[in-house]
């Protein structure tokens, strides 16, 4: 994620980034809650397709849904192959990561990220990218959804279509002969 949050540095969509995780066994803010809803809510209704996933995100006051792709394959969200795109610029991993918690970087000094352990600590400087000219503009290649496998498909209509509403059996457990 720090790669592409440099890529992003280097490129000039932003001039400073500043990022910081929570420490490990102290992470419940609003969005536990949120989803909590969303479980509770889940729990009590028929679910059999997607959209009916989307219809329960909806009905809980502090959650709004977004389909990022439809059984028809049809992509709203294209996904990024931004791993090899990374490999390929020649970004370098940051070693004993997990151990920092604050990282700073700015259009100052691209290529550089700045890691804390605390927010309080002296910032180590480590350089993640070998040659920040090479970075390119463009976006990584899409990662084309695969679909499912005949044997997935298979499973689907004979063992779960059954629990599907009738709306919803074509959309979620069609016949793999005619899909």
């Amino acid at each position: 994620f720090l790669h592409y949050l440099m890529w992003r540095i280097i490129n000039g969509f932003h001039q400073k980034i500043e990022y910081s995780f929570m420490i490990a066994g102290h992470t419940k803010f609003s969005c536990d809650r949120c989803f909590g809803a969303f479980k509770k809510s889940f729990r009590k209704t028929h679910v059999s397709s997607l959209y009916d996933v989307a219809k329960v995100c909806d009905s809980t006051k502090c959650n709004i849904s977004v389909l990022v792709g439809t059984h028809d394959q049809k992509i709203h969200v294209p996904t990024y192959d931004w791993t090899e795109h990374f490999l390929q610029k020649k970004f370098k991993p940051i070693e004993n990561l997990l151990e920092y918690h604050h990282f700073r970087m700015s259009s100052d000094e691209p290529g550089f990220v700045y890691c804390s352990k605390t927010f309080d600590d002296l910032p180590t400087k480590i350089c993640i990218v070998e040659d920040f000219r090479k970075v390119s503009h463009d976006l990584p290649s899409v990662v084309e959804p695969k679909g499912f496998s005949r044997q997935r498909k298979e499973y689907l209509y004979t063992d779960i279509r059954e629990f599907c509403t009738e709306e919803t059996k074509n959309i979620t457990a069609p016949d793999p002969d005619h899909y």
